[in-house]
């Protein structure tokens, strides 16, 4: 039996991935501010407009794995 059969699809993982790592809420790694809008793939801050992603912003800041991974990693 495979665990790839019961894992969820990346974008289910991405935002598991994204309330584990900000259980309060995304927002914004440059001035603090809590008004997010989503780009694409990338997250943009409305008062400062600069870019970031889940990733980049906390400390999976260098990972090169995709959420799948990251999933298994920290899931209980």
């Amino acid at each position: 039996m495979s665990i790839v059969k019961f894992l969820p699809t990346e974008a289910k993982c991405q935002r598991l991935v994204r309330k584990k790592v900000f259980p309060k809420g995304l927002k914004c790694p440059h001035c603090g501010f809590r008004q997010i809008y989503k780009l694409e793939k990338r997250y943009r801050c409305k008062r400062c407009r600069k870019p970031f992603s889940i990733k980049s912003s906390s400390w999976l800041k260098g990972m090169r794995f995709d959420f799948q991974t990251l999933w298994l990693l920290i899931h209980p």
